[in-house]
């Protein structure tokens, strides 16, 4: 994350590779500071470790971030969404940075990012009911894939129904 060592970020967030546990106040003062360059209407967390980092981010008056329980629905009409928009083009991804070996040895990887999405597992549970997830090994993960969904649903959410512009032309956003 180039945030991770910018000038929008803290002397905390440049150590969290190295970090074993996280402290919520100390993410909520970097997330503060990226509020205040970026405009950031919104913000979802899952249960997990959300309720603890809403409060540190409402004692900053960032009221805009919520932790939220999703059903297993709610979950997989997320990731639908998400898959559809990237299927028809509507949503792309940067497939950027990639790791330093693939430079140099010319392999055929992808970014970190890029990697999780494409280890994810989906499984159809009932019709139109799906459950992504990580696959059930050590070292998988489907942490930055949550967040992304969760990103683009709250993306979708906003935009649905309103108007917008794109490529200098008004129109109406259909998820």
């Amino acid at each position: 994350n180039p945030h991770l060592l910018g000038q929008y970020s803290t002397d905390y967030a440049k150590t969290l590779k190295d970090v074993g546990r996280l402290d919520f106040d100390e993410i909520a003062a970097w997330i503060q500071i990226l509020t205040k360059r970026f405009h950031i209407s919104k913000g979802l967390f899952d249960r997990w470790n959300g309720i603890p980092l809403e409060q540190s981010l409402t004692k900053k008056g960032l009221k805009q971030f919520v932790s939220e329980h999703f059903s297993r629905d709610q979950k997989s009409k997320m990731f639908q969404t998400t898959k559809m928009m990237m299927f028809n083009g509507t949503l792309r991804l940067y497939d950027f940075p990639l790791p330093k070996h693939s430079i140099e040895v010319g392999a055929a990887t992808h970014s970190p990012h890029i990697q999780e999405l494409l280890t994810l597992r989906a499984n159809n549970i009932a019709k139109n009911i799906v459950i992504v997830e990580a696959p059930k090994k050590s070292g998988a993960h489907d942490d930055f894939s949550d967040a992304y969904v969760r990103s683009v649903w709250l993306s979708v959410l906003e935009m649905g129904g309103e108007k917008f512009v794109s490529h200098g032309q008004q129109g109406e956003f259909r998820p």
